[in-house]
């Protein structure tokens, strides 16, 4: 029997060591499991300083919890992210249903009500004056212009070079000028720009020859009313102050002497209507007395008509005349070259015609 303290070898059944007397112990049974390892069932202890370890009976260990967070963030975070993926989907299906014009359930914008293209209107546009209007009961109003194409037909079937014609309401609305309506024609029976440049300069001074000259086209009246006023410059200065850029007076009515040397007056059918629209809204167009239909010149039923004619070099036959229903005036100039009296009369009639048709059309009827 060996001694476990010294390594004696002692007899059999000896109870103590006979060398240190250390007490001896029979060895146990044979086990067949004494050589496998021994698994410890013990918690292994950590390395460092011991902590105190929870009790076994915490339903969650802090580790545990921080996990657990964590998992329950992540999920929360996606559903988040799916829930605006999902929003984002259905603004832009939203906006594409709204964007389509076949769609029916529009949603109407909030703060207000939208407004159409069409609202916003343009009243001193030209061209949506040419379009007739209706009044409260439906009935056609005239229009304040004139179509341009379908009357420079009228106007080129006479000429398209000597003859001139501008159509002006009252208020100073163009309403009508064709091609040459801006060139400078010789303005035989044009005593207009005589009488405004007297009464623009001596507005408090009635004269006795400014209505004798609208009356009659006397020209001895007319050159009373230039020596009034200082002299042909002077008309020819009114004339420039006033932007008729068209215009120029280089001698005194009947003066065949200076015209034959090559002074003359001359006007544009612009500034001609423009001149006639002026003295209309003064209502001094009731001084303008010549018996145009004496020439030829057809009025339409139911027009007044006030006008003066003139006739002189190169042919020249002019009409200016303000037409009117008794409550509206319109001015129309018409100036010709080499034409003649004839056909200048009937260009003045289709013009009178045209006019009365489509700026007068409630008058008509």
């Amino acid at each position: 029997m060996i001694c476990g303290r010294c390594g004696n070898g002692n007899d059999e059944g000896s109870r103590f060591c006979t060398v240190c007397g250390s007490p001896l112990t029979a060895p146990p049974a044979a086990d067949p499991l004494a050589d496998a390892p021994t698994i410890s069932m013990q918690p292994v202890q950590p390395a460092y300083p011991a902590q105190s370890v929870p009790s076994q009976s915490s339903p969650v260990q802090p580790a545990t919890r921080r996990r657990t967070g964590t998992i329950v963030a992540i999920v929360i975070a996606a559903i988040a992210a799916v829930a605006l993926i999902i929003t984002g989907v259905t603004l832009v299906v939203w906006h594409v249903s709204a964007d389509d014009p076949g769609t029916s359930q529009t949603p109407a914008p909030t703060g207000g009500e939208a407004s159409s293209p069409g609202d916003a209107s343009d009243e001193n546009d030209p061209a949506s004056s040419e379009q007739s209007e209706e009044d409260g009961d439906g009935a056609e109003m005239p229009a304040r212009t004139l179509d341009q194409e379908s009357t420079d037909r009228i106007v080129d079937a006479y000429s398209s070079t000597d003859v001139a014609v501008s159509v002006m309401t009252e208020d100073g609305l163009r309403s009508y000028s064709s091609r040459n309506a801006s060139k400078r024609m010789v303005s035989a029976g044009l005593y207009l720009p005589v009488y405004l440049a007297y009464y623009g300069t001596h507005e408090d001074q009635p004269s006795d020859s400014a209505g004798e000259m609208m009356r009659s086209m006397s020209n001895d009246a007319a050159n009373l009313l230039i020596d009034a006023v200082g002299g042909v410059d002077a008309i020819d200065s009114w004339l420039s102050a006033n932007r008729f850029s068209g215009s120029s007076f280089e001698r005194r009515f009947g003066d065949v002497a200076a015209s034959e040397d090559g002074y003359e007056n001359y006007a544009s059918s612009d500034d001609a209507a423009r001149m006639l629209s002026m003295v209309a809204a003064d209502g001094a167009d009731e001084l303008m007395s010549y018996d145009i239909a004496s020439e030829g010149v057809r009025i339409p039923e139911g027009a007044t008509i006030h006008a003066h004619r003139g006739m002189g070099i190169q042919d020249a036959y002019n009409y200016f005349v303000v037409i009117s229903d008794g409550r509206t005036k319109v001015a129309l100039a018409v100036m010709t070259e080499n034409l003649g009296q004839e056909r200048a009369a009937d260009l003045t009639s289709q013009m009178l015609a045209t006019v009365w048709d489509t700026m007068f059309a409630g008058a008509a009827r």
